[in-house]
């Protein structure tokens, strides 16, 4: 298991900047076993991953569509929308805890190796 340091700048109400420095432990391995799970149960073998605005605009559809199962939520656009808008972030924790038949997952992307990216020098 790797790590890498995340570092970001906050500015206060008060107008001061903090310095916020992270550790994130970079995992190798994708846990898959919800993954085989939906595959294997047969009904249908797409898989969707839904973005930030599909999810901000779209919650109503989402939310009613019934045949919108095999959904995959990664976890950094969800807690974007859990600083941005606590009401789509109740009824998409709604939809992975009560509403287990639709199969709404979340996946820890920030944590997997093959996918996470480091703020190059260049960057602001």
């Amino acid at each position: 298991m790797n790590s890498s340091i995340k570092v970001q700048y906050r500015k206060t109400k008060k107008g001061k900047i903090n310095k916020i420095v992270e550790e994130v432990y970079l995992r190798d391995e994708i846990e898959a076993p919800l993954l085989d799970q939906i595959i294997n149960e047969g009904e249908s073998n797409i898989i969707y991953i839904i973005d930030l605005d599909a999810f901000t605009k779209q919650i109503d559809l989402i939310e009613n569509c019934k045949v919108l199962n095999n959904v995959i939520v990664l976890q950094t656009i969800l807690e974007e929308i859990r600083r941005k808008d606590q009401k789509v972030f109740e009824t998409i924790k709604n939809l992975i805890e009560i509403e287990t038949h639709r199969n709404f997952y979340i996946f820890a992307n920030e944590h997997l190796k093959a996918i996470h990216t480091s703020k190059r020098n260049d960057e602001t």
